[in-house]
């Protein structure tokens, strides 16, 4: 899964660069662009068109790191964050919210899941919700309920622990990594899927824990 970056510069403007900007010239149909004395393409993307570029991306499997700049009367050295990791899982920025014309575009964000082999038969399946910050867990189930419940989700990334990626139905642009078996996977679990996918933001700004919903 490729993480391309966007970098917002010169007021309204966000530009990318090298293969960033092949990215966005193949999946959202951008524009490319040589400076005068720049041995790179270039693309250059007016803030008013973000959402629906990053949502044709997103769409695309990808996943991309927004770095904003500060504003400030001082215009050296220039100042910037990465003010969001969008994602399948997290498709919605929201950082630039005023800039956004139409938000029918924004692709509905996919679960992160987890699933692990139970000691006493079955199977737990966890499944994180980034936008609405909430985990579902379901226990003993059986294979083929976990396969259909896994389809159904069709999540945008996969922890598995005692399974293999050929074991369940996941989309080909579905991401998987491994965790060691433990004895609370649903808190293991939560702890990689919000540092491997959750959304960056500045220090000021502190997202709501994640609440447990119960089963589904």
């Amino acid at each position: 899964q490729y993480c391309t970056e966007m970098n917002c510069r010169r007021g309204d403007f966000y530009e990318c660069y090298g293969v960033d900007a092949v990215m966005l010239v193949e999946h959202a149909r951008c524009r490319p662009h040589a400076p005068r004395g720049q041995p790179q393409a270039v693309v250059s993307l007016n803030c008013k068109h973000v959402h629906s570029v990053l949502a044709q991306l997103v769409r695309a499997g990808l996943s991309i790191a927004v770095v904003e700049e500060v504003l400030s009367a001082d215009t050296t050295p220039r100042t910037r964050f990465i003010a969001q990791l969008v994602s399948p899982s997290n498709p919605r920025y929201v950082y630039a919210e005023e800039c956004a014309v139409s938000h029918h575009d924004v692709p509905e964000a996919k679960p992160i899941v987890g699933v692990a082999v139970q000691d006493g038969g079955g199977y737990m399946l966890c499944a994180v919700d980034l936008e609405a910050r909430v985990v579902r867990t379901t226990t003993q189930l059986p294979l083929e309920t976990l396969k259909s419940r896994v389809q159904l989700l069709d999540p945008a990334l996969c922890f598995l622990s005692g399974l293999r990626r050929s074991d369940l139905p996941l989309s080909p642009v579905a991401q998987v990594d491994v965790l060691a078996p433990c004895a609370d996977f649903t808190t293991k679990f939560v702890q990689h899927s919000t540092s491997t996918s959750a959304r960056f933001s500045s220090s000021s700004t502190r997202l709501p824990s994640f609440v447990n919903s119960g089963s589904w």
